[in-house]
Protein backbone atom coordinates (compact mmCIF):
# COMPACT_ATOMS: atom_id res chain seq x y z
CA UNK A 1 0.00 0.00 0.00
CA UNK A 2 0.96 3.69 -0.46
CA UNK A 3 2.95 5.73 2.13
CA UNK A 4 0.24 7.36 4.99
CA UNK A 5 1.01 11.54 4.05
CA UNK A 6 1.04 13.40 6.74
CA UNK A 7 -2.25 14.74 6.55
CA UNK A 8 -3.62 11.66 5.95
CA UNK A 9 -1.39 10.37 9.58
CA UNK A 10 -2.91 13.94 11.75
CA UNK A 11 -6.45 13.12 10.72
CA UNK A 12 -6.23 9.47 11.12
CA UNK A 13 -4.68 10.69 14.71
CA UNK A 14 -7.52 13.34 15.40
CA UNK A 15 -10.45 10.35 14.28
CA UNK A 16 -8.58 7.92 16.17
CA UNK A 17 -6.45 8.49 18.52
CA UNK A 18 -4.08 5.20 19.91
CA UNK A 19 -5.91 3.20 17.21
CA UNK A 20 -4.05 1.23 14.49
CA UNK A 21 -3.10 3.30 11.27
CA UNK A 22 -3.15 2.00 8.03
CA UNK A 23 -0.44 2.93 5.34
CA UNK A 24 2.08 0.24 4.55
CA UNK A 25 5.19 0.20 2.44
CA UNK A 26 7.52 -2.63 1.60
CA UNK A 27 10.51 -3.03 3.46
CA UNK A 28 13.55 -1.61 1.43
CA UNK A 29 11.33 -0.73 -1.54
CA UNK A 30 12.23 2.75 -1.70
CA UNK A 31 14.54 5.32 -0.08
CA UNK A 32 12.72 6.40 2.81
CA UNK A 33 12.06 10.24 3.05
CA UNK A 34 13.57 12.30 5.21
CA UNK A 35 11.36 13.08 8.15
CA UNK A 36 9.36 9.72 8.52
CA UNK A 37 8.38 7.38 10.34
CA UNK A 38 9.39 3.83 9.64
CA UNK A 39 7.53 1.06 12.25
CA UNK A 40 8.80 -2.60 11.50
CA UNK A 41 7.64 -5.84 12.40
CA UNK A 42 10.29 -8.96 11.73
CA UNK A 43 9.12 -11.07 14.50
CA UNK A 44 6.39 -14.06 14.05
CA UNK A 45 3.97 -12.27 16.12
CA UNK A 46 1.88 -8.82 16.17
CA UNK A 47 3.06 -5.70 18.05
CA UNK A 48 1.72 -2.84 19.61
CA UNK A 49 4.25 0.19 18.74
CA UNK A 50 3.33 3.65 20.32
CA UNK A 51 4.85 6.98 19.11
CA UNK A 52 5.18 10.42 20.50
CA UNK A 53 6.97 13.37 20.24
CA UNK A 54 7.88 14.63 23.97
CA UNK A 55 9.69 17.84 22.56
CA UNK A 56 10.88 20.46 19.93
CA UNK A 57 13.91 22.29 19.69
CA UNK A 58 16.27 24.84 17.85
CA UNK A 59 19.33 22.73 19.16
CA UNK A 60 20.48 19.61 20.47
CA UNK A 61 22.46 19.65 24.07
CA UNK A 62 25.03 16.88 23.36
CA UNK A 63 25.99 16.73 27.32
CA UNK A 64 22.59 17.28 28.90
CA UNK A 65 21.25 15.23 25.80
CA UNK A 66 17.83 17.11 25.21
CA UNK A 67 16.75 19.39 22.92
CA UNK A 68 17.14 23.22 23.61
CA UNK A 69 15.45 26.11 22.81
CA UNK A 70 11.98 27.58 21.32
CA UNK A 71 11.49 27.15 17.68
CA UNK A 72 8.64 29.01 16.13
CA UNK A 73 6.39 26.06 14.61
CA UNK A 74 2.80 25.68 13.04
CA UNK A 75 1.29 23.55 15.51
CA UNK A 76 1.97 21.84 18.70
CA UNK A 77 4.27 19.08 17.39
CA UNK A 78 4.55 17.74 21.22
CA UNK A 79 0.76 16.46 20.73
CA UNK A 80 1.62 14.34 18.24
CA UNK A 81 1.35 10.46 19.56
CA UNK A 82 -0.28 7.02 17.46
CA UNK A 83 0.01 3.62 18.25
CA UNK A 84 0.13 1.18 15.23
CA UNK A 85 -0.54 -2.31 16.03
CA UNK A 86 1.47 -4.45 13.29
CA UNK A 87 1.05 -8.02 12.25
CA UNK A 88 4.04 -10.41 11.78
CA UNK A 89 6.11 -9.27 9.08
CA UNK A 90 5.12 -5.73 8.26
CA UNK A 91 6.70 -2.41 7.36
CA UNK A 92 4.80 1.06 8.06
CA UNK A 93 6.38 4.28 6.55
CA UNK A 94 4.28 7.13 7.42
CA UNK A 95 6.19 10.17 5.06
CA UNK A 96 6.18 13.31 6.28
CA UNK A 97 5.71 13.83 9.76
CA UNK A 98 8.79 15.45 11.06
CA UNK A 99 8.33 18.38 8.82
CA UNK A 100 10.07 21.18 10.49
CA UNK A 101 13.54 22.00 10.62
CA UNK A 102 13.92 21.37 14.36
CA UNK A 103 15.28 19.13 16.63
CA UNK A 104 12.67 16.85 17.99
CA UNK A 105 12.66 14.12 21.00
CA UNK A 106 10.58 10.98 20.58
CA UNK A 107 9.43 8.48 22.61
CA UNK A 108 9.21 4.72 21.68
CA UNK A 109 6.92 2.00 23.73
CA UNK A 110 6.59 -1.30 21.83
CA UNK A 111 3.74 -3.72 23.80
CA UNK A 112 3.63 -1.42 26.49
CA UNK A 113 7.58 -1.17 27.03
CA UNK A 114 10.01 1.65 26.25
CA UNK A 115 12.45 0.66 23.60
CA UNK A 116 15.60 2.11 24.89
CA UNK A 117 16.84 2.57 27.90
CA UNK A 118 16.87 4.65 30.95
CA UNK A 119 13.42 6.13 28.99
CA UNK A 120 12.57 4.95 25.25
CA UNK A 121 13.30 8.34 24.20
CA UNK A 122 15.92 9.37 21.41
CA UNK A 123 16.62 13.41 19.36
CA UNK A 124 17.01 13.76 15.89
CA UNK A 125 16.79 16.67 13.04
CA UNK A 126 15.01 15.33 10.15
CA UNK A 127 16.79 17.61 7.75
CA UNK A 128 20.51 18.28 6.04
CA UNK A 129 23.02 19.46 8.18
CA UNK A 130 26.10 21.01 6.58
CA UNK A 131 27.82 18.39 9.43
CA UNK A 132 26.62 15.29 7.80
CA UNK A 133 27.00 13.45 4.42
CA UNK A 134 23.17 12.56 3.81
CA UNK A 135 20.25 14.60 3.02
CA UNK A 136 18.39 13.77 5.97
CA UNK A 137 17.12 11.58 8.44
CA UNK A 138 14.16 9.36 9.55
CA UNK A 139 13.43 7.14 12.88
CA UNK A 140 12.69 3.96 12.28
CA UNK A 141 11.39 1.45 15.52
CA UNK A 142 10.41 -1.95 15.48
CA UNK A 143 11.12 -5.50 16.45
CA UNK A 144 13.57 -7.86 14.63
CA UNK A 145 13.25 -11.39 14.00
CA UNK A 146 14.50 -12.72 17.58
CA UNK A 147 11.78 -10.38 19.49
CA UNK A 148 14.51 -7.86 20.08
CA UNK A 149 13.30 -4.01 19.94
CA UNK A 150 14.91 -1.80 17.94
CA UNK A 151 15.24 2.01 17.57
CA UNK A 152 17.12 3.67 15.10
CA UNK A 153 17.88 7.36 13.80
CA UNK A 154 18.60 6.26 9.74
CA UNK A 155 20.10 8.19 7.23
CA UNK A 156 19.10 8.85 3.69
CA UNK A 157 19.60 10.43 0.72
CA UNK A 158 15.87 11.26 0.14
CA UNK A 159 15.69 15.01 1.00
CA UNK A 160 11.65 14.31 1.38
CA UNK A 161 9.75 17.55 2.78
CA UNK A 162 13.51 19.84 2.58
CA UNK A 163 14.02 19.65 -0.68
CA UNK A 164 15.23 22.87 -1.62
Amino acid sequence: MPSTTRRSFVATLAAAGFGGIAGCSALGSEDVPAGSLELVNRDTLPHEIAMEITDVGTEYEEDAREVVGDPIVPQPLTERRTTAILQADTTRTYEAIFTEPVWYTVRFTIDGEVVTEPDGKVSFYPGPRNDSSVAGEYLRAGVLENGEKTLVVAGTSNRGPFEQ
